[in-house]
């Protein structure tokens, strides 16, 4: 019975024990269904601005993708190919069968993937999808790993998210513009921007902000209704790029070329509004006349007068309107000749200095404009530029002793006002000799506030003056004796209380006044001119108005200068910069969004500085020198001419120098002369052009093909035999059969007999003759290598034979009938041959052969030679002569001994642990060795660095996946070959293919590149990037696949050959 107790007991306890794990289990199932199969929690940033990183829960289902469900733009979560263990967000934008076109870095563009249909560089393949982050710049996606196969896709997001904006006002909504990007569709406000944004995309609804239910409505109607849903996601989508940057540059272009121009008044035939009096309603007079009168200037009527009896005016009163007319005109012609009487001088002028240098005393001025003015020839022109008034001016000039006459024009007030000096003959001796140029106020006065703006600026100046308690004036008062119709003049009494230029633009275009303000006269003026004025600008009129060439005008100003001094920086025209001159007046640049020096460009050409305001540094510093006879400056003074060399260890020579320099007028004139007249041959076109000439003047190392005569050659060298030749036909004039000229006078005057000679003949055309017969050999076989239509070069690196011998058959496989073949390898000719033979190949199969990493070129010879042994390859004699530029040959090996015996040595090892030399692969020009120990040698970038170190000039190759070092001359390499067949037998390289595996030998990367084409055999040799360990660069830098003559094979079949070799331009014949 107690046992039944106790079995009661614990039949409770086992139930609630029971009871609880079934809680826990059920609690834990259900954790597991909805983080596996429904909710999912984001935070990353790859899916910005559609995901949060904290707060968003995604809903998933699990059962879409199984059934191919998936579409262009659908949410999903991924298995990452990079790390299982994770699980990612990423938008699909590619489906198997799509090509698309992406940028890898996504600081290129905004629109990193574009789905086409068009051709583009990457195509989706069966059974994946290409899949990114709407974040492109934070998002591991497809750019990186590619595209990711169906069986990772773990479920669709259930997202049907809407962004709404319910700004009160909104001015443009940049926030529509990026929703409308990632394919949300919006709720926006009526007021503002959005109205116009919404017009373009068509992406969603427009609400008051101001109705709760309205905006409730549209957010449940965008949500509840998946089609449109689906429309406004579409529409933004399809309607997005109507927001780019060219599609802006496109409609900007085509607004402003459907804008009717502004004509300035000296193009216009007809003014509106314009005066009863005014030439042009007198120009329209005329015409009315003419057309209904036709009366001659005499007024007797023409035979034409069908029209008299249906005019209201008699023909006395038209006849008025004409007389009328025509004196208006005239007078109009009057005034404008004096001003047409002086631009025909402007523009003859060669040069035209334009003087606008600010300074604080006037008499810097003008020590600066005689400087100038000194310096100039007799062809050039003058304007002077100032902030000044006219009378301002005139009078500065008089002070000067300077004449306005001796100006072709004067711009005052800080650009507004132009003139063109008259005769100093007027009649009126108390008017100023300046005639004002009418047309240029009509070429600013485009929204010239004038009164108004005046009044408008004087309440200002009061406002600023009672907000800082201050009596009228204390700060900025009008300065009527210096204002004009389009120029403010104010005097600054108090520089500190007036805010600096940055703030005062800032004001004005918070007030709407268009205008322009320029502190000038070291602060003590502030001018308020018209938006178009400037004193750059009316140097640009003058080109517009009166065809004045800007590139014939050279702009003079200073350090710094009034506040409008860097609009006269850069341009068409040219620029000198007077170092020291105006330098007090930085301060008034004080608080610039940007320090003066990023304004003024001295990298262009057309700007430059003078050291000093001095005539000589004005002039091109045309200084004579007094220098050393000790180095370079005995160079610079054969060609300038332009001073005295000294010994300058000899004081009293140096003093003499100076003296006499200084003293004698005549000579430091010719020395200033001399270098302002040479000092052209010191410039750059000069030092090109002398370089060249330099060049030009070289005797070529011509190759020993293109030689007539060897120097230092063998007694039996056919130049030899050709020099024979040549005396002997000069001296004895026989005839290949020996027989005596009729010209023998010469015959007793030699040493040699006639049948020496005979004998001499005949040696010279035997060896020549078999000279010939070798090059025949080599020549056979070139005329079938210049009539390929391609050829291509297999120059795939791989570990083991059988794989080249499967690459080459699949290319040759691929290729057309008229195409040649050329094999590049490391391997000798001898390893070459067996390998061929081992594949079933034959070695007329290829045109030529390039063995030893570069430094071996052999043509394919006939099977048929009577030498059975030897092997059907034909050594191209020439090509060492080309390859063999500082080769050291037999020395270089037994430094290269030498070094292999310290290394060991240094790291205590037998000789030969570490390299030994491969005597059986080595060749005259190929010095090989085997590589025992790998980890022992230095990695390429340092044994390059240890050849140039010990001034070694040599190429060195680690070749066949590292068991072989190849040590070839400088001029040697695989890629070198291939422009030799160029050099020596024209051999076009555009109709070249190279075909290269994913990686090669050390020499993999000069394969790459240049006039040929070439192919990656994705998959191959790639086991073989070890060799380019320790790189100073990665090998992706050295591969342009951008170039269109590179491209890639997906794999090395035939089928992806030959779609390689389309993507190349180069269709084969062969089915």
């Amino acid at each position: 019975m107690r046992w039944l107790r106790y079995l009661n007991q614990w039949r409770g306890t086992a139930k609630e024990a029971f009871d609880q794990v079934s809680i826990v289990a059920k609690f834990l199932c259900l954790l597991h269904v909805t983080d596996r199969y429904i909710i999912f929690l984001n935070s990353r940033p790859s899916m910005l601005p559609t995901l949060n990183l904290t707060g968003d829960v995604i809903l998933a289902e699990h059962v879409s993708h199984r059934f191919g469900k998936i579409g262009l733009g659908d949410v999903v979560l991924v298995r990452s190919p990079t790390d299982p263990m994770k699980m990612v967000t990423k938008r699909v934008l590619g489906l198997e069968g799509h090509r698309l076109s992406f940028y890898a870095d996504p600081l290129v563009g905004d629109d990193s993937v574009n789905v086409v249909v068009a051709i583009s560089t990457f195509k989706v393949p069966k059974g994946h999808v290409w899949i990114q982050g709407d974040n492109v710049h934070a998002s591991t996606d497809s750019r990186n790993f590619g595209p990711v196969p169906y069986n990772l896709i773990e479920g669709k997001a259930l997202l049907r998210g809407v962004f709404i904006n319910p700004a009160f006002i909104e001015p443009f909504g940049l926030t529509l513009i990026e929703a409308g990007a990632h394919g949300l569709p919006t709720v926006a406000t009526i007021n503002g921007g959005p109205v116009d944004i919404h017009k373009v995309l068509d992406n969603g609804l427009l609400v008051d902000p101001h109705d709760q239910q309205a905006i409730s409505d549209a957010l449940l109607k965008l949500v509840s209704d998946k089609h449109l849903w689906t429309r406004c996601r579409q529409n933004g989508l399809k309607n997005i790029h109507l927001f780019s940057w060219p599609e802006h540059c496109k409609t900007y272009l085509a607004r402003i070329a459907s804008c009717k121009q502004r004509s300035p008044k000296w193009q216009r035939v007809e003014y509106q509004n314009s005066d009863p009096d005014s030439p042009s309603d007198s120009l329209r007079d005329i015409h009315d006349i003419s057309l209904n009168l036709k009366l001659s200037l005499d007024g007797e009527k023409s035979s034409v007068d069908t029209n008299l009896d249906a005019e209201d005016t008699t023909a006395a009163e038209r006849k008025a309107k004409l007389e009328k007319a025509v004196s208006t005109l005239s007078q109009k012609k009057i005034s404008t000749e004096k001003i047409d009487s002086k631009m025909p001088t402007l523009k003859r002028r060669k040069h035209i200095f334009v003087i606008s240098v600010d300074c604080s005393a006037n008499s810097d001025l003008l020590s600066v404009v005689k400087i100038v003015m000194d310096v100039a020839g007799d062809s050039t022109g003058f304007i002077l530029s100032t902030s000044m008034t006219v009378s301002e001016t005139h009078t500065t000039l008089l002070s000067g002793g300077l004449k306005p006459q001796d100006f072709d024009a004067v711009i005052c007030n800080s650009g507004s006002e132009l003139y063109f000096t008259a005769s100093a003959s007027s009649e009126d001796k108390t008017a100023l000799p300046y005639t004002h140029d009418p047309d240029y106020h009509s070429h600013i006065e485009f929204r010239w506030g004038g009164e108004n703006l005046r009044k408008t600026l004087i309440r200002w100046i009061s406002s600023v003056e009672a907000k800082k308690k201050l009596k009228q004036g204390e700060i900025l008062c009008e300065d009527e004796a210096s204002s004009t119709n389009y120029c403010l003049s104010f005097k600054v009494k108090d520089p500190a209380s007036i805010p600096p230029m940055k703030e005062l633009r800032k004001l004005m275009r918070i007030q709407a006044l268009r205008c322009n303000v320029v502190y000038c006269q070291n602060g003590a003026r502030l001018n308020v001119i018209p938006v178009l004025a400037s004193r750059s600008q009316a140097l640009r009129y003058l080109l517009v108005r009166w065809g004045i060439d800007l590139s014939n005008m050279v702009v003079f100003v200073g350090d710094s200068g009034d506040t409008d001094y860097e609009g006269l920086l850069g341009g068409v025209h040219k620029t000198v910069i007077l170092k020291g001159i105006a330098s007090d007046l930085r301060e008034l640049h004080g608080n610039r969004s940007y320090p003066m020096e990023d304004v003024t460009p001295l990298n262009s050409p057309n700007i430059t500085e003078a050291e000093e305001c001095g005539r000589d540094a004005a002039g091109a510093h045309g200084l004579p020198t007094v220098a050393t006879i000790n180095g370079g400056p005995v160079d610079i003074h054969k060609v300038l001419d332009n001073g005295l060399l000294v010994d300058p260890h000899d004081q009293q020579a140096i003093s003499d120098a100076l003296l006499k320099l200084v003293s004698d007028k005549h000579l430091w004139t010719r020395c200033r002369q001399n270098g302002l007249k040479n000092i052209h041959l010191f410039s750059w076109p000069e030092h090109c052009k002398t370089y060249l000439a330099r060049i030009a003047s070289c005797k070529q190392r011509s190759p020993i093909w293109q030689r007539v005569e060897l120097e230092n050659s063998d007694p039996d060298s056919p130049s030899d035999s050709l020099r024979d030749i040549h005396d002997i036909s000069l001296n004895l004039k026989l005839s290949l059969d020996g027989e005596k000229s009729s010209v023998d006078t010469n015959l007793d005057a030699e040493d040699t007999t006639t049948a020496e000679r005979k004998a001499k003949l005949e040696k010279a055309v035997s060896t020549l003759s078999q000279k010939k017969n070798s090059t025949e050999k080599i020549d056979s076989k070139m005329p079938t290598l210049k009539r390929r239509k391609h050829i291509f070069v297999i120059s795939v690196d791989c570990s083991a034979n059988s794989d080249l011998l499967s690459v080459v058959k699949t290319v040759m496989d691929a290729a057309g009938d008229s195409t040649g073949f050329i094999l590049s390898t490391s391997m000798t000719v001898s390893e070459t041959h067996t390998t061929l033979l081992s594949g079933g190949l034959k070695p007329q199969d290829f045109d030529a052969v390039i063995c030893n990493s570069g430094s071996e070129l052999y043509f394919t010879a006939s099977a048929s030679s009577e030498d059975k042994t030897a092997l059907p390859y034909t050594h191209d004699p020439d090509y060492h002569s080309h390859i063999e530029f500082r080769w050291g040959g037999e020395n270089l090996r037994k430094t290269l001994i030498r070094w292999i015996s310290s290394v060991e040595a240094k790291k205590k090892l037998k000789q030969g642990e570490i390299l030994c030399e491969d005597e059986a692969s080595s060749t005259n020009y190929c010095l090989s060795f085997k590589v025992k120990d790998p980890a022992s040698i230095p990695p390429m970038k340092e044994l390059r660095k240890l050849m140039r170190i010990q001034a070694l000039r040599c190429n060195v190759v680690y070749c066949q996946n590292g068991a072989r070092l190849n040590v070839i001359p400088v001029l040697a390499s695989r890629s070198q070959a291939l422009r030799y067949l160029l050099v020596r037998w024209g051999i076009d390289l555009s109709n070249m293919v190279v075909f290269v595996g994913d990686s090669g030998d050390t020499d993999y990367e000069g394969l790459l590149g240049g006039v040929h084409k070439t192919v990656i055999l994705k998959g191959i040799a790639s086991d073989l990037r070890e060799l380019h360990g320790n790189r100073s660069y990665p090998m992706e830098d050295v591969t342009p696949l951008n170039s269109p003559n590179i491209t890639e094979a997906e794999e090395c079949g035939r089928d992806a050959v030959k779609a390689a070799l389309g993507k190349l331009g180069i269709n084969l014949l062969k089915p």
